[in-house]
């Protein structure tokens, strides 16, 4: 009998990776690093001037 494995990769901003969960936590602290990127965007602060 011949068995056959299918690799599942997962592609997130150019980085490959091999499990869901490490996908996840780089897309939740990329989320996060730019939020705190747009602290200086005027609207962020909540002044819509």
């Amino acid at each position: 009998m011949i068995t056959k494995q299918i690799r599942v990769v997962f592609l997130v901003d150019q980085f490959v990776f091999t499990d869901i969960e490490s996908a996840k936590k780089f897309i939740s602290e990329s989320n996060y690093e730019s939020s705190e990127a747009d602290i200086d965007i005027p609207s962020a602060k909540g002044r819509d001037n």
